[in-house]
């Protein structure tokens, strides 16, 4: 499976180093400067060329929308490293139960992921063990009744 990462910026296509440092496992990387013309018509340039985008489609979450460039339509689903990271732990839209988010209750730093990729895991058991100096130690827990991971 080849793995995509197309950047949009607003005239930040510059400040792009550290970001594009970070995708070194990317196949291939776009990155595109989006000029907004309306709430929902951009002008996209790549390459010193540009065309014209509109979104015609946007699911209620933000994370699909349906654009048009130049008269075909594009599907495209935005991932941010959160959803990627959940995505990993086989909390993607593959999964019988779809958890958008884990929220972890304070800032901190996760110290163990406690489950395994397709381990079944119940309400309340360990998920993850998550440090933050307000709250010293705190174990993140599954909220919602069993699901596979």
């Amino acid at each position: 499976m080849k793995v995509s990462a197309v950047i949009i910026t607003c005239n930040e296509a510059h400040n792009l180093r550290k970001t594009l440092n970070q995708l070194y496992w990317c196949d291939e990387i776009v990155v595109v400067d989006a000029i907004q013309k309306s709430p929902v018509e951009f002008i996209l340039l790549m390459d010193h060329r540009s065309v014209n985008a509109t979104v015609v489609d946007c699911d209620a979450s933000g994370k699909k929308i349906s654009v048009e460039v130049d008269g075909e339509i594009y599907e495209v689903e935005i991932m941010d490293e959160l959803d990627q990271m959940l995505d990993v732990m086989g909390f993607g839209i593959a999964a019988t139960k779809q958890i958008k988010e884990i929220k972890a209750p304070m800032p901190g730093m996760v110290l163990e992921i406690a489950v395994t990729d397709g381990q079944e895991v119940a309400e309340g058991e360990k998920v993850l063990h998550l440090f933050a100096e307000s709250y010293k130690d705190r174990q993140i827990e599954l909220p919602e009744a069993r699901r596979s991971l």
